[in-house]
C-alpha cells in the first residue's frame, strides 16, 4: 500500500502549540483551526514563522504512539510524508524525523499549496490527516483519508473519510480497507472510528 501521512497534527502536536505562541506573540487569540485551516489568512503569519521556524516546527517530541504505528506500517508499506510546511524547513524536518526514528525516505513539503495534487500523482491508495480542508480537497481525487479527530475537523463528514481518536485505531482501520485494482480502498463503515475527542494535551478525554 502506498499510504500518505502528514506531518502536523498527526504525528506531532504541533497546531496546538503553534495556536498558542502566535496568540501569545499577536496578543490576540489565534486558534487551532487558523493554524490548520486559514493561516494565510494570519496577518504577519508568515514572517513570524520564518524567524522562529526551527523552534515551532521542531522542538516538540512526536506523539509515541505515532513512532511506533508508523514504524509498523513501514515494515508493510511505502509510506510518503507530506506537509504543508515550507520548503525553507526540508532540512530541519528531515532531521527530525531522524532523531526520534522516524522513516524519512519519502518527504514532500508543499509549501501551502493544496497536498491533493501531490497524493494523484504519486497514486496514493489513503492519507492520513487532520485538516478537513485538505481532506475535503484528496477525496475529490477518489483517495479515502483517515482524519486524526480534533476540534478543528469533527465537523467534517464523507463516505471516503474516516475519524479516529488514536494511532492505534489508524492502524484497526487500515486493517478494515481492503484494495483491489477497481475498486481502490474504502473503509467497512464510517462510524468505525468514533469516539472522543482530543484535548489540547493530545490526549483523550
Amino acid at each position: 500500500m502506498k499510504i500518505g501521512i502528514d506531518i502536523d497534527g498527526v504525528i506531532v502536536d504541533t497546531i496546538n502549540f503553534c495556536a498558542r505562541e502566535f496568540s501569545d506573540h499577536f496578543g490576540y487569540e489565534i486558534t487551532c483551526e487558523d493554524i490548520a485551516h486559514w493561516f494565510d489568512r494570519i496577518k504577519g503569519g508568515g514572517e513570524f514563522l520564518s524567524g522562529k521556524e526551527d523552534y515551532l516546527l521542531c522542538s516538540l517530541e512526536p506523539w509515541e504512539d505515532a513512532v511506533a504505528a508508523v514504524n509498523l506500517l513501514h515494515e508493510k508499506h511505502e509510506l510518503f510524508f507530506i506537509s504543508s510546511r515550507q520548503k525553507t524547513a526540508y532540512n530541519s524536518t528531515l532531521k527530525w524525523l531522524k532523531k526520534y526514528g522516524i522513516p524519512y525516505r519519502n518527504l514532500i513539503l508543499t509549501a501551502g499549496k493544496s497536498k491533493a495534487g501531490v497524493c494523484k500523482e504519486l497514486g496514493l491508495d489513503v492519507f492520513i490527516e487532520d485538516s478537513a480542508v485538505n481532506a475535503s480537497d484528496i477525496v475529490k481525487h477518489g483517495i479515502p483519508v483517515i482524519l486524526y479527530r480534533t476540534e478543528y475537523n469533527s465537523w467534517f463528514k464523507n463516505s471516503m473519510a474516516v475519524h479516529c481518536d488514536s494511532w492505534r485505531e489508524i492502524l484497526n482501520t487500515l486493517g478494515s480497507f481492503k484494495s483491489d485494482e477497481d475498486s481502490g480502498f474504502r473503509a467497512k463503515t464510517q462510524d468505525s472510528c468514533a469516539g472522543s475527542i482530543r484535548t489540547d494535551s493530545g490526549h483523550k478525554r
